[in-house]
């Protein structure tokens, strides 16, 4: 087939790194062998398919990742009797470890390696530790996705729970009213206990700030200053300088 000058042949499917061309017949067979065991393979070895073109041929040539092969009665007895020896299923089975570790989980026999946290074994991890049958690496992962990190747990352990509040409330402006003030300092506080936030004086600055506007937002009726929204929303002829009620809002 000419266009423009420019030959195309339909025995072309795809050209690899290499510049090797290869058929569909050829492309399906690739497809066949590795898709199941790691489709990004495919897409390294063909730099014009990206991920989403690889997942299209595949399902235009009836292949599926491994993950989502339907399990039969009998794999499923191999592995309960193997798990959670996951090298032993997996020479038995031919699947993946995500695909076993899946599985495994949808039949009650996962281990607590492949299981989520329970509140007790977060409660650890945020404390610093490492709970029983936990992986260091597991315990790290948990604590990130919470925003808690070892220097702050460290930072704050290093100082007394006195100091502690002494240092916060130097950085919270004296400015606000007593109940505010003490509402910004325990905010703070709260978040350095939990391992969000350290005790060095960068850190509780930005904590600071941002707790000083959640506390705001909280509570505009005790003379919040007046934001960009609530000039948009006042009734009134409210300026920058005027401090409104919470009634004059239409949230």
């Amino acid at each position: 087939m000419t266009t423009a000058g420019i030959t195309f042949s339909r025995e072309v499917s795809a050209t690899d790194r290499n510049g090797v061309t290869y058929t569909t017949d050829e492309m399906r067979e690739i497809f066949r062998k590795l898709y199941p065991i790691n489709p990004k393979a495919i897409a390294l070895m063909f730099p014009d398919l990206t991920g989403h073109l690889v997942r299209r041929r595949a399902l235009d040539y009836g292949i599926t990742a491994q993950s989502y092969w339907h399990w039969t009665d009998e794999e499923d007895a191999t592995l309960r009797k193997l798990w959670p020896d996951k090298k032993a299923a997996g020479a038995a089975l031919g699947r993946s470890n995500k695909a076993m570790v899946n599985r495994a989980k949808r039949l009650g026999i996962a281990t607590a390696m492949d299981l989520p946290f329970s509140p007790a074994e977060l409660a650890m991890a945020a404390r610093g530790l490492t709970p029983p049958g936990r992986c260091r690496r597991a315990a790290d992962t948990a604590r990130k996705r919470r925003g808690i990190t070892m220097r702050a747990i460290k930072s704050v352990a290093a100082i007394s729970p006195v100091a502690l509040l002494a240092r916060i409330g130097d950085l919270v402006h004296r400015g606000h009213t007593p109940t505010r003030r003490e509402e910004i300092i325990f905010t703070v506080n709260a978040e350095c206990l939990a391992g969000r936030c350290s005790a060095e004086a960068a850190d509780l600055q930005k904590a600071v700030k941002k707790a000083t506007t959640a506390v705001y937002k909280l509570n505009p009726e005790r003379g919040a200053p007046v934001s960009m929204d609530a000039r948009l929303f006042d009734d009134g002829s409210a300026t920058v300088g005027d401090r409104i009620s919470s009634d004059t809002f239409h949230f």
